[in-house]
């Protein structure tokens, strides 16, 4: 699901509707005003992170505690609830952001935007637990066979073929170029694949399970050994991953001009 698409428009923009009436710093005498300009400052943020392809955990995290003082200031400003719910389905927050849609629809309960951000956290909501559930089923069947493309595993190892693809994927994730994924590299991962931020527990799963630094960041090995098991697992995921970094199953680069 595309999450941004809720908000695209020039009517359906969150930050569209955000704006103040003075280019000056507002008194904070008035919460009010000070939560409006706090929350179109908090907007442009998000909107500059976005265009730039920078969204990470970290900033999220910041940019929802933002929004969180906006509706300290004014519990009744219905686009910081918007926003934040927003920063919510980001993050994998699905409950909080359909908490928070819930107060929005109550201050503006005609506002088409917060009916659609609704309607696509409950479907996020909803193709996320259906694949907790398949993930169940997948482990209570033990005796289902998986046929593995042999250009991605063969003779129970890794192909050079997929070792050099998935090296060149690593390599475009690692921003900093220090060797390793951290969290915000990580969750560049799941935004990219999924559409959909890291949650804390996936986090969690990857440290107990793959090799990773002192720090907890995903090592070059790690991040083999975590596409291994899911294409052992589920190889078609593999295959939409692959698609998602611009490679096709095969393992070549996708055209551009395709």
């Amino acid at each position: 699901y595309e999450i941004s698409a809720c908000l695209v428009g020039s009517e359906m923009c969150i930050r569209d509707r955000v704006s103040t009436q003075s280019t000056g710093v507002v008194p904070m005498s008035n919460p009010a005003s000070s939560a409006l300009a706090l929350c179109k400052q908090t907007n442009d943020k998000l909107t500059e992170a976005e265009e730039n392809n920078k969204l990470t955990t970290e900033l999220l995290t910041k940019l929802k505690d933002e929004f969180t003082k906006c509706l300290e200031l004014d519990p009744k400003l219905p686009e910081a609830y918007l926003s934040k719910a927003y920063v919510c389905s980001h993050l994998g927050d699905f409950d909080e952001g359909l908490t928070l849609l819930e107060t929005a629809t109550t201050l503006a309960p005609t506002d088409k935007r917060i009916k659609k951000l609704q309607k696509t956290l409950q479907e996020l909501k909803q193709n996320f637990e259906e694949d907790d559930d398949d993930d169940d089923d997948d482990d209570d069947d033990d005796e289902e066979h998986v046929d593995v493309p042999s250009q991605y595993i063969k003779d129970n190892n890794l192909t050079p073929k997929f070792i050099e693809t998935f090296n060149v994927i690593f390599s475009r994730l690692d921003v900093d170029k220090d060797g390793v994924l951290n969290k915000s590299e990580i969750n560049s991962l799941y935004l990219t694949a999924n559409g959909v931020g890291v949650q804390q527990s996936s986090i969690d799963f990857i440290r107990e399970n793959f090799d990773c630094d002192v720090n907890g960041n995903l090592t070059r090995n790690g991040f083999l050994q975590f596409y291994e098991l899911q294409t052992l697992t589920d190889p078609n995921e593999t295959k939409k991953d692959l698609k998602a970094f611009g490679f096709d199953e095969d393992l070549n680069p996708i055209s551009k001009s395709k």
